[in-house]
């Protein structure tokens, strides 16, 4: 668990997700920068995500699950094999046919970690430059960028030193860190996420487009 600091634009009053929160508290407004309306202080899980989904593969695997690495060209061949089918494919849907799919790349940076940093901050008021500070047990993640339709896997500085500056704005603690690495990576789209039952197949459900 860490403590996260979230800051909005514009005071909407409390989140309407604050019950989900642990130890959720109104920071106070001496402590907010002035270009902020306001910020709230919780406790959040995080997960190393190698760690995590190796975790939950693991507990896959010894519950009788199956892993098969297979290419499908069309997810309604396999509804003979099986009771019930879930399409999880993301951006992979495209080829099935929903053209409602596009990417945007994210650019996320890896530091050291140090104690001038401590707990999460996040200020998510541009939807194309989300701002997001995690600690993490052994390094500490600075964010990041939401490029909609670029696949370019180049990252270059002035996004590094972008990403830094927005960082150091929210914890002036981020000018101490030394970067590690940079890593570029792409969140299927969608205007809409897609859950539900097939139109043509009853024992095939749909459950992707939840990134951004």
């Amino acid at each position: 668990m860490r403590p996260l600091t979230e800051y909005f634009r514009r005071d909407a009053g409390v989140p309407w997700w604050a019950d989900c929160a642990s130890g959720l508290c109104r920071v106070p407004p001496a402590r907010v920068p002035s270009r902020f309306a306001c910020a709230y202080r919780m406790d959040v899980p995080v997960a190393v995500t190698e760690t995590y989904l190796r975790y939950l593969m693991n507990m896959f695997l010894e519950l009788g699950g199956r892993f098969v690495p297979r290419r499908i060209e069309d997810p309604s061949a396999l509804l003979d094999e099986v009771e019930i089918m879930v399409n999880c494919c993301g951006f992979g849907s495209r080829q099935f046919g929903d053209d409602a799919l596009s990417l945007s790349r994210a650019v996320v940076l890896r530091a050291t970690r140090d104690d001038a940093v401590q707990g999460c901050f996040i200020d998510d008021s541009d939807p194309f430059a989300p701002t997001y500070i995690v600690e993490r047990d052994d390094d500490i993640v600075l964010g990041g960028t939401a490029e909609p339709d670029l696949t370019s896997t180049v990252i270059g500085q002035r996004q590094i030193d972008g990403i830094v500056r927005r960082c150091t704005r929210l914890c002036e603690g981020v000018a101490a860190l030394r970067i590690i690495d940079a890593r570029v990576g792409f969140r299927p789209v969608r205007h809409s996420p897609r859950v539900v039952r097939d139109e043509r197949y009853a024992r095939l459900l749909h459950n992707y487009g939840h990134g951004g």
